[in-house]
């Protein structure tokens, strides 16, 4: 398991930062994807503060979070409090950052096929 952050700045000069969590699984997943990518946290430093406050267990703490079922409607639950913060294209930019991080690297194949003569 791995933790991305992209740090953001918004209109009232606070900071942001979104944490990323890239979980992945090993072995036969069958239909299942083997890498989970999701955000899991803000952290929200205000403009003139010292303090971070963390956004996300703050809504773990939340009776209406707890109450949710556990799954899709609680993630669905913490994205639209997200949401409040940042906007969706900030949050997929986030995500696809994070993808990014852990894309494999094909480069050398290219770099290996120039200099491959084949024999027909």
């Amino acid at each position: 398991m791995a933790t991305h952050i992209k740090t953001i700045k918004n209109d009232n000069g606070d900071t942001i930062d979104i944490v990323v969590d890239i979980s992945t699984m090993h072995g036969y997943t069958g239909s299942t994807p083997c890498h989970f990518i999701k955000i899991v946290d803000l952290r929200i430093k205000r403009c003139r503060k010292r303090t971070w406050e963390d956004i996300g267990q703050a809504i773990s703490d939340d009776y209406n979070f707890r109450k949710q079922p556990i799954g899709k409607e609680r993630d669905t639950y913490k994205m639209q409090i997200f949401l409040q913060y940042i906007t969706p294209e900030q949050a997929k930019a986030a995500i696809m950052e994070a993808y990014e991080a852990i894309k494999p690297d094909t480069s050398i194949i290219d770099i290996a096929a120039q200099n491959v003569k084949r024999e027909v």
